[in-house]
């Protein structure tokens, strides 16, 4: 007899989001900042495009990650809006 055909699901946005600060952290703890970098930028982007409040707090960390990317690679006056903060 053949198998039922499996539906396809996709992933819930927070779901899809978490995994990607999981490799977020994974790349910050390798020491792999330009990677991460990049990971954070992608992660705050999509969580962007998807607009739901509930993704904030996953938002709110990749921010701090970011940030401690750029300190780690001593530019952390290249962030705009960290900047603004200071003054």
């Amino acid at each position: 007899s053949p198998r039922p055909t499996r539906k396809t699901t996709t992933p819930s946005a927070e779901s899809e989001l978490y995994i990607h600060l999981l490799v977020l952290l994974h790349l910050v703890d390798g020491n792999k900042l330009d990677d991460a970098k990049k990971c954070a930028e992608m992660l705050i982007a999509r969580a962007d495009s998807i607009d739901k409040r509930s993704l904030d707090p996953m938002v709110a960390k990749a921010i701090f990650y970011l940030a401690l990317i750029y300190e780690r690679q001593h530019k952390l006056h290249e962030l705009g809006w960290y900047d603004n903060k200071l003054s």
